[in-house]
């Protein structure tokens, strides 16, 4: 079964692509694939975020080594991607003194400026492990959308290959724009 996640600033959710019935997404849509053997494991709205952690079927929000995380800012429109990359770094390294930053790609996708890059500490909270992250920022018309990858183990060249075609992905959509409209989801 392929699962699709798409989040909006009123829904936040998983659509399963099952071929029961199709689903219409309004509004603007966060669009990207679920990992295979990843599910769900911490949804919360805190104010104006909504946040969404996926990790693997065997593994909790507190005690990962993989985790997919989706942070939706409602509103937040006066950040560009280049702006909220900049400060995640600042404060990555503010706390990992001896990490690495490494910008990958910004610009526009489908009309929405975004921003991709990476970041590495040889040490996380979990003891004796190192933690990389990879994210992507897009700002829509509505709101500021980041999604991170992160790892607490070393990365194979295939795996950041691998996990930067996924962000790659990762796009948006809005059923308000003809140009930009929603695929719909069977």
């Amino acid at each position: 079964m392929r699962q699709v996640f798409c989040a909006t600033s009123f829904v936040l959710g998983l659509v399963l692509a099952t071929g029961v019935s199709a689903t219409e997404m309004t509004g603007e849509n966060l669009l990207l694939g679920v990992p295979a053997g990843f599910k769900v494991g911490f949804q919360d709205r805190k104010g104006p975020i909504l946040v969404t952690e996926m990790v693997p079927e065997k593994e909790s929000a507190d005690d990962w080594t993989e985790k997919l995380s989706t942070q939706i800012f409602v509103g937040l429109k006066s950040v560009t991607p280049a702006e909220f990359e900049k400060e995640s770094r600042r404060q990555w390294l503010e706390v990992c003194k001896e990490g690495n930053f490494s910008a990958i790609a910004s610009g526009e996708e489908k009309g929405y400026p975004f921003s991709v890059w990476m970041l590495s500490c040889p040490y996380s909270k979990a003891p004796g492990r190192p933690e990389t992250a990879m994210f992507k920022a897009i700002r829509g018309a509505d709101d500021l959308y980041v999604v991170q990858k992160a790892f607490r183990f070393e990365l194979a060249r295939e795996q950041v290959a691998q996990w930067m075609q996924f962000l790659k992905a990762v796009s948006l959509c809005d059923s308000r724009v003809p140009e930009k409209a929603c695929p719909k989801v069977e």
